[in-house]
């Protein structure tokens, strides 16, 4: 042995123990040591410290010797108890680092006689006495006496820092259940737990893992110094939660870096987060992980025993709590669903009413026979907002106010009928107006008949889609209202049309009558207008429409020409047949006739592009008992339309020429119409007056319209010749000095060489 001691205290000297006990006097040497060991039961030490201190006070007496110490095994090698340290010594003995060699399995002397090693706890505990000479006078049965008393103390103070461990334990986790299941919030929940595992396993880092399909992901995280802690994400048998997820039991990690137990995934951010040791412990519900409590330290430490079923009890506490608030949760959200349910309702019976109210207001005005004004003013007043209806054509059909500025609706519109191809509600903000437009789409058995436009400050709610919506459905019904009496009256008059076109003259009065029943004035010059419409079939099959849509669409171009027609101030007789359309209408001069065709064809190819027309005009014709002429006129001046080529022609029987000859019937030639009409002037100034002009004409056409020859061959100065051609050119309004006219004036000569024509005009 070396000289390196370790200093205790000497008994003797009257002086007290520290810890009050004053020193021992004894007789014999047995009866020393079982004194101490009585001593030792009387003292009750509370803890190892203090059980130490006593020892070291009364066992050097007992055994003359001059110190006494318990030592224990460590990592460090044999150590003096705690509180050894502490016991008052005034002799010496070996360093503790000198007895590293010893086992502590039996009682051994050295330091040559004067230190002897008493086995207490053998491999963990002895009690090392010094300044003997190297024997036991006597004691040798009651040193064993007294290693025992020693190892009995230990159990007893151990046992009760069991019980008072086991207490606190108890304690802590009533105090944590407190804690945790006082709150409700399932974020709260996860927040205190972190913090409470925290706090009881005295943890540099503490966080909850929930279960997501097979992944554990980190829902609440403190003590961490990276955000990537805070999102952790482990799969099965990834990290320690994951592993926990595999095992279903705690797991611990003394050396996370170096760990086998784990996988390496995260060692890089342990490294950054500077973690030494780890445990978790599942969250186990109906025999199912759900989560994991994990805690991290960033010193060298090991977990012991009693903290990880600390961290195993808060774990079921945990569940409960996370269970607990997933249950309040859904009562919660059950509740608020609830209450939003109750509101929603209460809404919808609200709006239910205020529709039923409009719905009832509305239907009054329609059978009041009030029309599209009066909805537009009362859907107005009772949402508040402005209102509009539109044909489909964008025009305005009635508003409230009547002033009401309809610019950007209508570009809003047409944009939406680009966009959309649906008859539902279209909710959108007016930009230049910043305020809202609600449009809903008039529609009945499949056809549009324009919108429903409401424009309001705020944003729509039910009632005011409601209302606009009941507006459009009202709106609907008076369109097809409309249309069944403007079909009935239609019906009316296309029967007055074709009766006055082919039936007998019994039938033509009877039209004539009715037609004046109707305030249809027929005194004026008429032209009958056959309009022909061609390509509306195909139009119909790349359109998709059905055969009741493409007559809805027929009977909506019919429409056209009677408003172009009512435009111009003619009385609505307009009949619709297949793809013919027939209209009887005021026209004097062929300039007019032409520009009620061009306006009718304008409107008829906007509403269907792609739609091709012909037009055959009649002359104007003063009696109404002539429109059977009048339409066989016309219907000649379609064919001309038609044989002439191109598209939307309008033909005017006025303006055939000879033409009108070439097309008449076979069986109905129209010689003696087409004479009358160049030359009949000049025929009627001949009979009345006696005079030649017509023989006048035809010597000039047949001198190649020279004066001097034509005046040679009928004996009459050229002066006088100039003068008859003056005067036949007044009465015709030919001028011979076109070409056209000279074929005109020729052709009508010719005919009159016919002799039964010729006999017919003399005749007349």
């Amino acid at each position: 042995m070396t000289e390196s001691v370790i200093t205790m205290r000497r008994p003797g000297g009257g002086e007290s123990a520290s810890n009050g006990h004053s020193a021992p006097t004894f007789s014999g040497p047995a009866d020393r040591v079982l004194e101490v060991v009585a001593r030792l039961r009387e003292a009750a030490p509370a803890s190892q410290g203090e059980l130490a201190a006593i020892v070291a006070e009364l066992t050097p007496p007992a055994l003359e010797a001059t110190a006494a110490v318990i030592l224990t095994r460590s990592s460090r090698g044999w150590c003096p108890l705690e509180g050894a340290r502490r016991a008052p010594a005034n002799g010496t003995c070996p360093a503790p680092r000198l007895l590293d060699s010893v086992t502590g399995d039996t009682t051994q002397w050295f330091d040559g006689g004067h230190a002897l090693l008493l086995p207490v706890r053998p491999g963990k505990m002895m009690l090392l006495v010094t300044g003997l000479d190297g024997k036991l006078p006597g004691l040798d049965g009651s040193v064993g006496v007294l290693t025992l008393a020693i190892d009995l103390m230990l159990q007893a103070i151990e046992q009760r820092e069991v019980v008072s461990r086991t207490r606190e334990e108890v304690s802590a986790l009533q105090q944590v259940a407190t804690e945790i299941l006082s709150v409700r919030d399932s974020a709260e929940v996860l927040l205190s737990i972190t913090h409470t595992a925290h706090r009881l396993l005295n943890a540099d880092i503490a966080g909850v893992f929930l279960r997501e399909d097979d992944e554990m992901v980190m829902q609440s995280c403190v003590g961490n110094r990276r955000i990537e802690t805070a999102r952790l994400r482990m799969t099965r048998g990834q990290g320690l939660a994951g592993r926990v997820l595999q095992t279903g039991e705690p797991v611990q990690v003394d050396d996370y870096v170096h760990a086998e137990v784990i996988s390496g995934d995260f060692i890089p951010l342990a490294q950054l987060e500077s973690v030494r040791s780890a445990l978790g412990a599942p969250l186990t519900v109906r025999g199912e992980i759900i989560g994991v409590l994990e805690v991290w330290r960033r010193r060298r430490s090991v977990f012991t025993p009693h903290e990880v079923r600390r961290l195993v009890a808060m774990a079921s506490l945990v569940t409960i709590a996370i269970e607990n608030a997933r249950l309040n949760d859904a009562q919660v959200t059950s509740m608020r669903h609830l209450e939003a349910a109750y509101a929603s309702l209460e809404r919808q019976v609200d709006t239910l009413r205020q529709s039923t109210m409009t719905q009832r207001v509305l239907i009054q005005l329609l059978l009041e026979g009030e029309g599209l004004p009066a909805i537009a003013r009362t859907v107005s007043t009772l949402t508040g907002g402005r209102v509009a209806i539109v044909s489909t054509t964008l025009d305005t059909l009635a508003s409230h106010p009547h002033d009401l500025d309809l610019t950007s609706v209508r570009a809003e519109l047409r944009r939406v009928k680009r966009e959309r191809n649906s008859s539902g509600l279209t909710t959108l903000k007016l930009r230049d107006d910043n305020c809202w437009l609600s449009v809903q789409s008039i529609q009945a058995a499949g056809e549009s008949f324009g919108y429903v436009c409401l424009i309001s400050d705020d944003p729509p709610g039910d009632a005011l889609e409601i209302a606009v919506g009941q507006a459009a459905l009202v709106g609907a019904l008076h369109q097809l209202e409309q249309r069944a009496a403007d079909e009935a009256r239609a019906d009316a008059r296309d029967e007055i049309v074709w009766d006055l076109l082919h039936g007998s003259n019994e039938y033509q009065r009877a039209a004539a009558s009715r037609a004046e029943r109707m305030h249809i004035d027929l005194r004026r010059p008429h032209r009958v207008f056959c309009c022909q419409l061609q390509r509306i079939e195909a139009i119909a099959r790349l359109e998709g429409m059905d055969t009741a849509r493409m007559d809805r669409l027929r009977y909506e171009v019919r429409g056209v020409v009677q408003r172009v027609c009512a435009e111009s101030g003619s009385p609505d007789l307009v009949s619709l047949r297949g793809n013919d359309i027939v209209a009887v209408a005021p026209a004097v001069d062929p300039a007019s006739a032409r520009a009620l065709a061009d306006a009718a064809t304008a409107q008829m190819t906007a509403l269907l592009p792609g739609l091709v027309t012909l037009w055959g005009v009649s002359r104007p014709h003063d009696s109404p008992f002539e429109y059977r002429v009048a339409y066989k006129e016309a219907s000649i001046a379609l064919q001309a339309a038609s044989r002439l080529g191109g598209q939307n022609r309008t033909s005017i029987f006025d303006e055939l020429g000879v033409v009108r000859l070439l097309l008449a019937p076979s069986d109905q030639p129209d010689l003696a119409e087409y004479v009358d009409e160049v030359l009949g002037p000049v025929l009627e100034y001949d009979q009345r007056r006696g005079t030649s002009l017509i023989k006048t004409l035809r010597a000039y056409l047949e001198s190649d319209c020279s004066l001097s020859i034509a005046a040679h061959k009928l004996f009459v100065h050229h002066k006088t010749l100039r003068y008859r051609i003056d005067r036949i050119q007044e009465l015709t309004s030919l001028d011979l000095r076109h070409n056209e006219d000279r074929f005109r004036a020729d052709l009508a000569l010719r005919i009159l060489e016919v002799p039964t024509l010729r006999s017919s005009l003399d005749g007349e």
